[in-house]
């Protein structure tokens, strides 16, 4: 009995070490944003719930009742001598687990840099401020809650809060991860004849008036609408993401890394493989919205994409960050940068 026991803890002692270690690694403690990126996006087995939700307003005194229900209008804030910054810094999310256990998170929008990012894609040329829920005063409508559970323990889990805008031609969804407050992804469709003609009327204004500040503009069309043209061999053409030489890529690139530094990202590089542009991880909530949309059909399929890895300054794990634009649609979120190396061979089961 003694030898057999032996033999026994010799073949436990020989088992994969590695894959063990991963495992505690990842869910023992360990709760970052990193993983919980991982957990919604798939690259970790995950089940996912949707909670139900709403986002309101705090009180405020000396507003009259009738008024403080009416979330999605800002204009009452205006009305009572707010300011969108007050409005956006009052809001709380409530929303409620599968066994009722009521979760409320106030300024649930400021506790990380979520509203910080929003104001900065624009402030740093990546995102026109036509297309921003913050500058243009959008409705808040409602949010959604979504939870992912590992599927190995059923312990670890984050929770994404989707909330959602609208403005008359367009809808935005802005993703936040909720255990941080922090910003994951801005997802937009829009109706592209009208604002695409609104945002080309802009810059001829400008040129008009001499206005260097919003000449940026012509390099967004460029990046994300015109890009580069390339001839097919049967003939047809297709439209590319332009090259690293071009000037407008090498200012966004700057842009980008400027953009990172707000909000505690460095080490800014661009990804130039399109495949492996192409596996980057994918926002499912981001995909699952294409169906809803109202204001037309926008060209899925012909966005103009660029991808950047970044490092998360408090953590030094890697991510990707990808914009993605084309006629009636932009996108801009994080999203893992899977770790192909031994310590996280967890990455690949």
């Amino acid at each position: 009995m003694a030898k057999e026991d032996r033999k026994s803890n010799g073949i436990v002692q020989a088992s994969d070490k590695v894959y063990y270690t991963g495992v505690l690694d990842t869910y023992l403690g360990d709760e970052s944003f990193y993983n919980r990126l991982m957990l919604m996006t798939g690259k970790w087995e995950s089940k996912s719930e949707k909670l139900n939700a709403q986002i309101f307003p705090a009180e405020i005194e000396g507003v009259s009742s009738g008024k403080k229900g009416q979330v999605a209008d800002t204009l009452i804030w205006q009305e009572i001598g707010f300011e969108p910054m007050d409005y956006i810094s009052r809001l709380a999310l409530l929303y409620w687990e599968a066994d009722g256990t009521e979760n409320r998170v106030d300024s649930f929008l400021y506790q990380g840099n979520a509203i910080r990012a929003m104001c900065n894609l624009t402030a740093f040329e990546l995102m026109p401020e036509l297309f921003s829920p913050y500058y243009r005063d959008w409705s808040v409508l409602d949010t959604e809650v979504y939870r992912y559970t590992d599927s190995y323990f059923g312990k670890y889990k984050c929770d994404m809060a989707l909330i959602c805008f609208e403005k008359y031609g367009a809808e935005g969804r802005l993703l936040v991860d909720v255990e941080s407050g922090d910003y994951t992804g801005f997802w937009l469709r829009y109706y592209d004849a009208e604002y695409l003609a609104m945002l080309k009327d802009e810059l001829t204004i400008s040129r008009e008036e001499g206005k260097e500040e919003m000449s940026w503009q012509e390099d967004w069309l460029a990046l994300f609408i015109d890009g580069e043209t390339a001839a097919l061999e049967d003939g047809t053409s297709v439209k590319n993401p332009l090259s690293e030489t071009r000037e407008e890529k090498l200012r966004m690139n700057e842009n980008v890394s400027l953009f990172m530094e707000k909000i505690g990202f460095g080490q800014v590089a661009p990804v130039a493989d399109p495949a492996e542009i192409r596996e980057i991880p994918e926002i499912p909530l981001f995909k699952n919205v294409y169906e809803s949309f109202i204001y037309g059909s926008p060209n899925t399929g012909n966005e103009l994409t660029y991808a950047y890895s970044v490092t998360e300054e408090s953590t030094q794990k890697k991510f990707y960050f990808v914009i993605s634009s084309g006629e009636g649609s932009f996108v801009a979120y994080f999203s893992p940068m899977p770790e192909k190396t031994t310590e996280n061979n967890l990455t690949d089961r």
